[in-house]
């Protein structure tokens, strides 16, 4: 019985008590779930460096980065399967994949992602300073914000040049064409890909705050929110209070392939290979 959230059709009644709950699953309860994480991780900081050595510690950031997203991927399969009123109203396709399919997904997209990005965040940790990890102090917010910023521009750079160039026709046949196997994208299978289209997306999203010389607090900060970005710009859902509208963009590119090859469509627009 989901009396509260309703499967029933939208009651304008019923909006301001959907919309209330509808930001409560998100971006609430992920968030929330993130932020626990983090301050564990903050509270216990000396102690995991010391039991772990900075260079294992380097690795466990990053995967930190990675599990913290994954509440954002649990919202979205919830939502997807069960269909509440609050959240299906913000769906851009009526339908999802099958449960085979979403299985499919996970066991060869998530599982994958963790495996094929372990090589990646052991180098960068291995090259990492130590003051990297325990020297001075923990940035500030407005640092973690700064940092964080500049690696989503970078991001957008480096994703939309290799999503754009991974198109070509033969890299298309024989690397990126696994992901287009889901034509209705879902949070789920958001990392579904080619293990060397994996090594491809992954490296600016690891390889920044090295280049920066970011803190490891601040790293396992940008990883979340790059990970969670992908869940959300494949979860098929337009959140109306979430900035932009990236999601609608990717799915649209699921549908028609060619086109909408960035994030936040800032060089889509620039290179007028926006899509609508």
């Amino acid at each position: 019985d989901l009396s509260f959230c309703t499967l029933l059709e939208p009651n304008p009644t019923h909006m301001l008590r959907d919309d209330i709950t509808a930001f409560v699953i998100f971006p609430f309860l992920p968030l929330a779930a993130a932020f626990a994480m983090f301050t564990v991780n903050h509270m216990y900081w000396d102690t995991l460096v010391d039991l772990m050595g900075p260079k294992w510690f380097g690795v466990y950031t990053v995967y930190l980065g990675n599990l913290a997203a994954y509440p954002v991927v649990a919202v979205f399969t919830a939502v997807d399967f069960y269909k509440p009123r609050c959240m299906w109203r913000f769906k851009l396709q009526d339908k999802v994949p099958s449960k085979g399919e979403y299985w499919h997904g996970f066991l060869h997209g998530g599982l994958e992602a963790a495996v094929t990005s372990f090589p990646q965040a052991y180098v960068m940790a291995s090259l990492v300073g130590e003051g990297n990890v325990v020297g001075g102090t923990v940035p500030t917010t407005w640092e973690v914000v700064a940092q964080v910023a500049a690696c989503m521009v970078v991001n957008e750079v480096t994703f939309y040049s290799s999503h754009r160039l991974l198109h070509h026709p033969y890299l298309y046949k024989h690397i990126h064409k696994v992901h287009h196997e889901y034509k209705t994208p879902v949070a789920l299978v958001g990392t579904y890909a080619h293990p060397l289209e994996h090594q491809i997306v992954l490296a600016p999203v690891i390889w920044t705050p090295y280049l920066l010389n970011m803190h490891l607090y601040a790293t396992t900060i940008w990883v979340f929110f790059a990970v969670a970005g992908v869940a959300y710009h494949h979860s098929g859902y337009e959140i109306p209070w979430i900035p932009g509208d990236a999601s609608t963009q990717h799915d649209m590119h699921h549908q028609k392939f060619n086109g909408n090859y960035g994030i936040f469509g800032w060089l889509d627009r620039l290179f007028h290979t926006d899509i609508h």
